[in-house]
């Protein structure tokens, strides 16, 4: 594998883990917002 392979190979890797992690993020903040609608409504 040569340099060129190599930083493509990175590249995708860091995209695959950033996509993962927004989605990660986004979900966790979704339900924490959920609970918090709920401990205002009194549930």
């Amino acid at each position: 594998m040569n340099e060129r392979e190599r930083e493509e190979t990175a590249e995708e890797h860091w995209q695959w883990l950033e996509s993962l992690l927004h989605k990660i993020y986004v979900d966790a903040m979704v339900h924490g917002m959920k609970h918090g609608e709920e401990a205002q409504d009194g549930g």
